[in-house]
């Protein structure tokens, strides 16, 4: 008997502790993870590495055009380009930016302005030897914070963004076939491959969009896509009319003698 009545204690106990380890009762809190979800603003000020790699496995990655806040962006931020030296190579440059003495540069920066439309021009070159394709892509967005260093000089941190919203409002147009590529797509970069032909160099016009204008293109394109829709329709209603014309005894197929 003295057994029994020990084995219930044992059991009661193992119970009461395994109570006290379980899930919430209904007074606690539920647990978090204490990790903040927060949606990442707008860059104000930003930079984009181009990048443009050949069939021989040259590349060129030190092109940069972006926006800061300084009011003399473009003189302070727009870098000379050197000339190309030895037989082969590939290169990146702007040509005659606005804001600065007419030349070749290796970066193009603009004031930032919010709410403003804004556009790069560029040029992916090679050498006369090469006729092969060209690939041209960025590496997302570099968020730029701004600071004074112990001199007094404005200087920048950086950090790389694969998701800020200026990504969508931002696409590349090649000069010369007119395609325009966005940016990104479904979290994605895009690139663009071109062939390096004729004057061995090609021109592309980085643009950054607004609200507004997404909202009027968008707008423009459905119209075109609904006219287009509509026209289509009435053609098929046309060949319609055409192959069954009332107005014409119905022909019937068969031998010509009547069976």
């Amino acid at each position: 008997m003295k057994k029994v009545i020990s084995l219930i204690i044992v059991l009661s106990v193992v119970l009461l502790v395994g109570c006290g380890r379980g899930g919430n009762t209904a007074g606690d809190a539920p647990k978090r993870s204490g990790k903040l979800v927060t949606v990442e603003k707008e860059a104000s000020q930003w930079s984009v590495r181009l990048v443009a790699r050949d069939e021989r496995g040259l590349q060129s990655a030190d092109a940069q055009l972006g926006a800061v806040e300084e009011g003399d962006a473009e003189q302070r931020h727009t870098l000379k380009a050197l000339s190309p030296f030895g037989g082969s190579y590939l290169d990146i440059v702007f040509v005659d930016p606005d804001g600065v003495e007419p030349g070749e540069y290796k970066s193009s920066f603009h004031e930032s302005v919010p709410g403003q439309t804004d556009e790069w021009t560029f040029t992916v070159r090679a050498d006369a030897d090469y006729s092969g394709k060209v690939s041209l892509s960025w590496r997302g967005l570099y968020v730029l914070e701004s600071y004074t260093d112990e001199t007094g000089r404005i200087r920048y941190r950086e950090h790389r963004s694969l998701t800020n919203p200026l990504l969508k409002k931002m696409r590349v147009v090649d000069m010369k076939s007119g395609e325009t590529v966005p940016v990104i797509t479904k979290g994605k970069m895009n690139s663009i491959t071109f062939a390096m032909t004729g004057s061995h160099s090609r021109t592309f016009r980085w643009e950054l969009l607004t609200e507004e204008n997404m909202a009027t293109e968008a707008a423009v394109s459905e119209e075109k896509g609904t006219s287009s829709l509509w026209k289509r329709v009435e053609r098929i209603r046309q060949e319609k009319k055409v192959k069954f014309d009332l107005s014409k005894p119905p022909t019937i197929k068969g031998n010509q003698d009547g069976t």
